[in-house]
């Protein structure tokens, strides 16, 4: 049986946040979150990574999602299934990471039909 899977994009994030009736990030407000996660693809032409984060309280649950740096040499040394620290920047209209530190390498991601998921 194969699972769907979902990733949100940061902007649509973004998009539902401001979209509620109290926007939760005000006009020219960044806000800095230091987070764990885990990579599941790499997308140098971004740059961006697919990561499985943990839980913002009072702001996202855990999932998955592209995230977006501004540097492509935040990826340098960083593989699909590594365990990773980073930071994120969240604005009322963008968001990006950086800080991002290997914590455990892990194996290649693997999908649930064996397939390589980093090459799908």
């Amino acid at each position: 049986m194969s699972t769907i899977r979902i990733f949100f994009t940061l902007p649509f994030i973004l998009k539902l946040v401001t979209a509620s009736e109290k926007p939760l990030i005000e006009p020219g407000e960044v806000r800095t979150y230091d987070l764990r996660g885990v990579v599941e693809k790499l997308r140098p032409e971004v740059p961006a990574a697919v990561i499985r984060h943990e839980e913002i309280p009072g702001f996202m649950e855990a999932m998955s999602m592209t995230l977006r740096a501004k540097d492509a040499r935040e990826f340098e040394g960083v593989h699909p299934g590594d365990g990773v620290t980073f930071r994120l920047h969240v604005t009322r209209d963008d968001g990006w990471i950086d800080l991002v530190k290997v914590i455990e390498p892990g194996q290649e991601a693997v999908g649930d039909d064996g397939e390589d998921a980093a090459q799908e």
